[in-house]
């Protein structure tokens, strides 16, 4: 006596539009020859299937129907959603780019829409080298090491990247002056500051320099102004205020106009 096995047909309750999910059919005992099978959706706007997945196509309730070829009588049937998710869209990074010193830390700042996306908790973040940028679940980085990588966020099967450079900080700032570390200058003279500063790359380059009198001498960037004789000191700080130096300055007679001056000019001054 040959016994017929029994169809299991089994299938989530709820698709997503525009997804699938995979119908589940098993015999009982498994002699691996399922029969021919009918599928029938009641509303086929809502969904269809193929005999393998069951397709969402609008939002809506249906109901899915298996019959054996030849019956009328459905052997499966069971009541289906088709939701719609709001997933989202679009990831948008405040910077593009990050330039950033070594140890620096700073906090990302991410858009996303819609604003009422149902996977906000699902966003990610990966760092391209945690060698150089390392960067938590928040989206906070903090930078390791001189290099270049990637910042990557992901929401699902949407992705958004931003570039990070990070350069070191300046640990040494040296200037090409005279052995008393003081600069003699004539009045009307121009002098260009020489500097080496260590690492040479260092985010912070940037000098600001300031004058303790500006009619003695006056700084445009990084170039000195001799007006006036008499002494002042030049302060001068790198861009993250992180080293400082003070250089004393010396406007002097002006030797050349001295010399035109001729006798009286020598006796009179």
């Amino acid at each position: 006596m040959c016994i017929e096995p029994i169809v299991n047909i089994a299938v989530a309750s709820e698709v997503e539009v525009g997804r699938s999910i995979k119908l589940n059919i098993s015999l009982d005992p498994d002699t691996g020859n399922i029969p021919n099978l009918i599928y029938r959706i009641r509303d086929q706007n809502i969904a269809s299937c193929d005999g393998m997945n069951l397709y969402g196509l609008k939002e809506g309730m249906s109901v899915i129907e298996v019959y054996k070829q030849g019956s009328s009588k459905p052997l499966f049937v069971k009541d289906f959603r088709v939701y719609k998710r709001k997933r989202i869209t679009r990831l948008i990074f405040s910077d593009d780019n990050l330039l950033l010193g070594t140890g620096d830390s700073k906090q990302i700042k991410l858009d996303y829409y819609p604003i009422d996306a149902d996977n906000r908790s699902q966003i990610t973040w990966k760092s391209s080298d945690e060698s150089i940028v390392s960067v938590n679940q928040t989206g906070k980085l903090i930078a390791r090491s001189p290099g270049k990588c990637r910042i990557i966020c992901t929401a699902e099967n949407v992705s958004s990247q931003c570039m990070c450079s990070v350069l070191p900080y300046m640990e040494e700032l040296v200037f090409d002056i005279d052995d008393d570390g003081c600069i003699n200058l004539s009045p009307m003279q121009e002098y260009v500051l020489s500097y080496t500063c260590t690492p040479e790359d260092c985010i912070d380059r940037k000098l600001t320099i300031t004058s303790t009198d500006n009619d003695v001498v006056n700084v445009v960037n990084e170039t000195l102004y001799a007006k006036n004789k008499g002494n002042a000191q030049i302060t001068i700080r790198n861009e993250s205020r992180r080293i400082s130096r003070t250089l004393d300055v010396v406007v002097g007679r002006n030797t050349q106009k001295e010399k035109k001056g001729g006798f009286f000019k020598k006796i009179f001054s």
